[in-house]
């Protein structure tokens, strides 16, 4: 991100193979955007348009996932959600941590609010009703015991990959977790 003084805002920047800012990206080589807030992770659709996830700071409101697809060029796709973005407010403050751009062309993100979050987008930034009913799938997990530990609320996906089968494997930590809960270290 950028903070220009009055707040983070969420940029993406593009290298040539040489190491070297590329002009022909955003102005000379960085776009920033009025979006205020961060982008964590980022995929290329075989199209060559990129997509940003992270999150959209709201003051007072906590953080809005966020999903942007930009064209090759940096400028925001004005075809993607609602003018090149999609935002996510819930009940607890959502961050999307990794992207992934599917063969069918569908967008998955996944991270926390609160709970475990997958959500899944058409191709044109819409919430896939095929996916859970509503494009969304959270598992709050703190009443669910793992190896004697009791997960809490605040979980979150920081990583996820997608097998040969099409199923999506995560990775994640837990929050607020009680030292007298810790499992002992391996070694």
């Amino acid at each position: 991100n950028q903070n220009d003084g009055s707040g983070a805002q969420v940029m993406a920047m593009r290298l040539l193979a040489n190491g070297t800012l590329d002009p022909a990206f955003g102005t000379g080589g960085i776009a920033v955007f009025t979006k205020s807030g961060r982008a964590d992770s980022i995929a290329i659709q075989s199209d060559g348009r990129i997509v940003l996830a992270g999150f959209a700071a709201v003051p007072s409101a906590g953080n809005r996932g966020l999903v942007m697809r930009l064209e090759a060029n940096g400028a925001l796709d004005a075809s993607f959600g609602t003018a090149g973005v999609y935002e996510l407010a819930d009940t607890f403050s959502v961050e999307f941590r990794d992207v992934r751009v599917l063969a069918t062309g569908s967008i998955l993100v996944a991270g926390t609010n609160d709970d475990l979050l997958l959500v899944r987008l058409t191709s044109a930034g819409q919430p896939d009703a095929t996916y859970s009913g509503d494009g969304i799938a959270s598992a709050n997990l703190s009443s669910e015991v793992v190896g004697g530990v009791t997960l809490n609320s605040g979980d979150g996906i920081e990583a996820m990959a997608i097998d040969a089968d099409g199923s999506v494997v995560v990775a994640g930590g837990r929050r607020h977790l009680p030292l007298a809960q810790a499992p002992a270290p391996v070694r």
